[in-house]
């Protein structure tokens, strides 16, 4: 995929992440859908039509590390490590300790680090980062820490190589033993699965290790110096792929909608989940010259696609704020929906341009914390 593609998706993924956010009530609301009207319908159609968001998310991360960090792995393998978590940690770790630490306090899970408290309150924070997070949407920073982590070592493996693909399919089993509704299968034979929270490693890797694989297959297709046929690959079939997918999401969906809680059935570990995003991705990487040249023609809206796309993470970690006060006096579904969207683009475009003189020690902290690009 070329840059402009990546962008493209990474901020097309934030916008879906908004929109699940903000459907939400939507989802509630539906739980009886003989009392629900079409506008529910509609917010529930909204927010799992949104649902390759975080799948994808992960995947591009693993795809765009792979490029960047592509040189290093020229080095020795401690050389690199220390390389590569001294420039993604700090990136990712601060503001997820910061945040964390901050949300915490405020809503009195913890007291003060000083005397009896401190031990207790080291003890909260820790296990709100590795298990819940400390606001609802906290849990991607760690599921990208868990990817960093395992980053240096995927990045070693020549790909191509049966060990390679060995891991590939390793992560893959993994990830399927804990999608449903694969826990029927281990009910039915008496077999207790361990278990671990959304965010843990096992449910995330293989998305980031295949975006690491499709990352250096591009790069070896780009330097290879044989003609490459000019028969484009049909964008057809991935399309069918795509809607007959997310058709089938949907129709999950509806069947377990029951009146229970919808967390109950209603997040990423699903098989027709995997099936979506996957598609989802196929169908951008049969598309990716035609878009890039679209964009390409188009300098001025490609320059703002991959401006969102920066502030993106910034949009990330402060939309729930601004939602929790549409929530306060805005009703309406499309309207909390639109403004959400437009508002956390607005007040991270504000952020990036109040805090702009980055050489200060101060700034470039705020926006290291703000997530806002460097």
């Amino acid at each position: 995929m070329s840059f402009i593609v990546s962008q493209f998706l990474r901020l097309l993924s934030i916008i879906a992440v908004l929109v699940i956010h903000g459907s939400h009530s939507a989802q509630l609301q539906y739980r009886q859908p003989d009392t629900a009207d079409a506008g529910d319908f509609i917010g529930v159609l909204l927010n799992q039509l949104s649902r390759f968001a975080v799948p994808m998310f992960v995947f591009l991360s693993g795809y765009g590390l792979s490029i960047k960090f592509r040189k290093d792995q020229h080095e020795g393998i401690l050389k690199s490590a220390i390389s590569f978590y001294k420039n993604r940690l700090t990136r990712i770790g601060v503001p997820f300790i910061v945040w964390t630490i901050g949300i915490l306090w405020m809503s009195h899970r913890i007291g003060y680090f000083e005397h009896d408290n401190l031990w207790q309150s080291v003890k909260t924070v820790g296990y709100t980062m590795y298990a819940t997070g400390a606001d609802y949407h906290f849990y991607f920073f760690t599921i990208i820490l868990w990817c960093y982590l395992f980053f240096p070592l995927l990045a070693r493996i020549r790909t191509g190589s049966w060990l390679h693909f060995s891991v590939l399919v390793l992560l893959f089993l993994v990830q399927i033993t804990y999608q449903s509704p694969s826990h029927y299968i281990f009910q039915h034979y008496g077999v207790d699965r361990p278990k671990f929270p959304s965010s843990f490693f096992f449910k995330w890797l293989f998305y980031f290790y295949l975006g690491m694989t499709l990352a250096i297959y591009d790069l070896r297709k780009k330097a290879a110096t044989v003609a490459i046929s000019s028969n484009k690959p049909s964008a057809i079939w991935p399309a069918i792929f795509v809607v007959v997918s997310f058709a089938i999401v949907f129709a999950e969906y509806l069947y377990y909608n029951n009146g229970q809680d919808p967390g109950n059935f209603d997040h990423f570990h699903r098989y027709t989940i995997w099936f979506y995003t996957l598609s989802f991705i196929w169908y951008y990487r049969t598309t990716n010259d035609k878009l890039t040249n679209y964009f390409d023609s188009r300098p001025g809206l490609q320059s703002m696609v991959v401006y969102l796309a920066q502030i993106s993470f910034t949009v990330y970690i402060i939309h729930t704020w601004i939602l929790r006060l549409l929530q306060l006096g805005v009703s309406e579904m499309y309207s909390r929906l639109a403004i959400l969207l437009i508002g956390s683009f607005a007040v991270a475009f504000i952020l990036d341009r109040i805090l702009s003189h980055r050489n200060h020690k101060l700034i470039h902290f705020l926006r290291l914390v703000l997530g806002l690009p460097k």
